[in-house]
């Protein structure tokens, strides 16, 4: 091959990439925290962020643009996007209101991919009704596991229509002067042992369940402590009844005031309570900070986790048993060191960021149409 020829297959390269718009990623104000984290840790640094109406009040470390919302129509809004969408290859909803505005749009020329936390929130996207052989080409849903797919498919989703796109987990960066400061702020010393409840602050996310746990163990350890952080529509309900227990002064409501990553950076324990699913993104982030994890059963967790090896497992809804979990972590220091080191190793398998990433590349390719380029 002449200079020449290489110089214009190289040119070539160039303007094919160009011409590849970027993906526009949207989001909005109820935005699942799980979702947030994966496309902070996933979005490419040239892509595009807006919000359906005012953004979430996590912070992410990209740019959003938000949409005004007409009517608090989350379609009207959609055809307010249409000159970005007209820009992108791929555009990416991240919850059921981002894909009612996607839905809005005149026209859509591009690959569509719509991610949810969990099957259960999938079906608030109300795509049921679907025959298989009419799911569009150019649409794709994302769930975080296997498990998630399956129950999806269940519901009558035709195979290609459904792919696994797992949360990134990863620790906070600096984890223990992270651990120092937050614990400090607390107003935690050493000898206090923290129990964390990482899951979204939704109703039935089990931060009911880890306020009844903590007021167990606390009568037999007095120096353990409940972090309960986030915010969400959950929140109230747990705020007045973590007000209700014996222990209401020794349980800690943090709202925003830090990431679910550098609450696990400060925590012994992590709680997965919840009576159902709800998703994986805090669970992802537990194992790869080495936290020893107290989780109820359900089919996701069971698929992922092996008791007594790299989490303790407890039924859901039976408090005493969960409390008895535990009880079996903070008794035996070492028994909680190989769960932990157990649970980092199976994070580095199966949430690595970079897997993670590449999940998500396989998707766009999936459903992005052929890159235009210019021939010289």
């Amino acid at each position: 091959m002449t200079n020449v020829d290489w110089s214009l297959r190289h040119w070539s390269l160039v303007i094919t990439i160009l011409a590849m718009a970027l993906a526009l990623h949207v989001i909005d104000a109820r935005t699942d925290e799980d979702m947030l984290c994966a496309l902070a840790d996933l979005a490419g640094t040239d892509d595009e962020v807006v919000s359906v109406g005012p953004p979430p009040p996590a912070c992410l470390s990209l740019p959003i643009r938000p949409m005004h919302r007409p009517f608090n129509s989350a379609f009207l809004c959609g055809r307010r996007m249409q000159d970005l969408a007209d820009r992108a290859r791929i555009i990416h909803a991240w919850s059921p209101v981002a894909a009612r505005a996607v839905a809005g749009l005149t026209r859509c020329h591009c690959g569509v991919v719509v991610s949810v936390p969990s099957a259960r929130q999938a079906d608030e996207l109300g795509l049921w009704g679907q025959e298989a052989d009419a799911w569009p080409n150019n649409l794709l849903l994302t769930v975080p596991s296997d498990c998630a797919r399956q129950l999806v498919l269940s519901c009558g989703l035709s195979e290609r229509a459904v792919k696994v796109l797992p949360p990134p987990g990863r620790a906070v960066d600096h984890q223990q002067a992270v651990r120092a400061r937050v614990r400090a702020e607390l107003g935690l010393n050493d000898d206090h042992v923290l129990l964390a409840a990482p899951l979204p602050m939704e109703r039935e996310a089990g931060q009911i369940e880890a306020a009844w746990v903590h007021a167990i163990v606390w009568h037999i350890h007095s120096h353990t402590r409940l972090v309960l952080p986030g915010l969400g529509p959950g929140e109230p309900h747990a705020r007045h009844f973590a007000k209700t227990v014996p222990t209401a002064d020794y349980v800690y409501l943090t709202g925003r005031s830090y990431t679910r990553r550098e609450v696990l950076a400060a925590a012994d324990i992590a709680l997965f309570l919840a009576p159902t699913e709800c998703g994986l993104g805090g669970l992802a982030d537990a194992m790869a900070a080495g936290v020893p994890i107290v989780a109820t059963r359900n089919p996701e967790y069971d698929s992922l986790l092996a008791d007594g090896l790299d989490a303790v497992l407890v039924p859901p809804r039976v408090i005493r048993t969960m409390a008895d979990g535990v009880l079996r972590v903070l008794d035996d220091g070492d028994f909680a060191r190989g769960l932990a080191a157990a649970a980092a190793r199976k994070a580095r398998r199966l949430f690595d960021v970079s897997l993670a990433r590449q999940a998500l590349e396989d998707v766009y390719q999936a459903v992005a149409p052929a890159p235009q380029s210019v021939r010289i």
